[in-house]
C-alpha cells in the first residue's frame, strides 16, 4: 500500500514537472548558467517548490539529461532548461553557428562549462567536441555524452603537463589556469594538452571538417592559441570565436593583443562579433574594455 501511494506520488510529481517545464518555456526570460539572474531564480524556485522539483533526469529535445540537483548550474537546467538554451541560441555566437552550419561540419567548444553552445551546435547539425577540465562540469558532460557527443576532460595550453585550476570565488563555475590572487586555487591539478597534439592524435576527428572553434578560458586564451600553431600551419583554418581581455580586465589584461599577434601571423582577420567588421588592434575601444569576444576569420572566408 505504501509503495503504491509512493509510486502514484512520483507519477504526479513528474506530471507536475512536465507541466511546469512547458509553462516556463513560454516565459520570455532567457538566462545564462551563471550570474545574478540565476541566483534570483534559485531564491524564487527553491522557496516555492523546495525538494518537490528535485530530480535526477531531465527531459530535453536531445534526450534524457542526467543532472545532479546539488550542483547549481545543473539545478538551473532542471528548472529552466529551455530558457537557458534559448539564451545561447540568441547570442551572437549562437547566431553565427546558425549562419555557418553545414552538413558534416565540426564545432569545438573549448571551455565548454555545461556545454550549452555544444547543444546549440548539435541542434544545427554540427558534430561537437566539448573540452572542459573542471571536474564537476566535465563529469556532467561525460554523464550526458549521448547528448553532447565527444567530451575531453582536459585543459589546453601551449605545453603539456598538469596545472591547478583557479576558481572565481563569486562564481565557482568560472575557472582558469591563469594564476590570480583574487581567485581560489584548486586542491588538485588537471591534465593539460596542446590543441595541435590533440588534433594530430585524432581527438577532434577529421580536422578538415572543423568549421568553428570557440575559446573561453577565463584569461588563458593566448596560451591556448599558442598551442594551435602546428595545427594552423596546415591548409585548413577554421573560424575562431574567442573571449579575450582588454586593459580594464583585472586578470591578464590586454591579452587580445597577443591572440591577434599569433592569429594574424596565419592570415586571420580580427573582427567585431556584432557587425563582423574588421577591427584594429590599436583601436582604443578594444583597450578600454574588460572582457569581450572577438571573431577571427581565415583568409578568403565569408564573415
Amino acid at each position: 500500500m505504501i509503495g503504491s501511494r509512493l509510486a502514484k506520488q512520483v507519477v504526479r510529481t513528474h506530471e507536475a514537472l512536465s507541466v511546469l517545464s512547458k509553462i516556463t518555456a513560454l516565459v520570455p526570460v532567457d538566462l545564462a548558467v551563471a550570474g545574478p539572474r540565476r541566483d534570483r531564480v534559485f531564491r524564487v524556485f527553491d522557496s516555492l517548490f523546495g525538494s518537490l522539483l528535485r530530480k535526477d533526469t531531465l527531459s530535453t529535445p536531445f534526450g534524457p539529461m542526467k543532472v545532479h540537483w546539488d550542483h547549481p548550474p545543473e539545478r538551473l537546467l532542471s528548472y529552466l532548461f529551455h530558457n537557458v538554451l534559448r539564451f545561447y541560441e540568441k547570442s551572437e555566437l549562437g547566431l553565427y553557428l546558425e549562419e555557418h552550419a553545414e552538413p558534416g561540419a565540426t564545432f569545438l567548444d573549448i571551455g565548454a562549462n555545461l556545454g550549452m553552445y555544444s547543444l546549440v551546435a548539435r541542434r544545427l547539425g554540427f558534430k561537437t567536441v566539448a573540452i572542459e577540465p573542471e571536474p564537476r562540469h566535465s563529469a556532467f558532460l561525460k554523464r550526458n555524452a549521448d547528448i553532447y557527443g565527444d567530451v575531453l576532460d582536459v585543459a589546453l595550453s601551449d605545453a603539456p603537463g598538469a596545472l591547478p585550476l583557479y576558481y572565481n570565488p563569486e562564481n565557482p563555475g568560472a575557472t582558469s589556469l591563469f594564476p590570480d590572487p583574487t581567485y581560489v586555487k584548486g586542491d588538485e591539478s588537471v591534465p593539460v594538452r596542446t590543441f595541435s597534439t590533440l588534433a594530430a592524435e585524432g581527438a577532434f576527428g577529421d580536422v578538415s571538417k572543423i568549421r568553428i572553434i570557440k575559446i573561453d578560458v577565463e584569461g588563458f586564451e593566448a596560451h591556448v592559441v599558442e598551442g594551435m600553431r602546428s595545427f594552423l600551419t596546415a591548409e585548413h583554418k577554421p573560424h575562431i570565436w574567442c573571449e579575450v581581455r582588454g586593459d580594464r580586465s583585472g586578470r591578464n589584461g590586454g591579452n587580445y593583443r597577443r591572440v591577434h599577434e599569433i592569429l594574424s601571423g596565419f592570415g586571420y582577420q580580427m573582427k567585431d562579433t556584432e557587425n563582423r567588421q574588421i577591427v584594429s588592434v590599436d583601436d582604443d575601444h578594444l583597450a578600454n574594455q574588460a572582457v569581450f569576444d572577438l571573431l577571427f576569420t581565415p583568409p578568403q572566408s565569408s564573415p
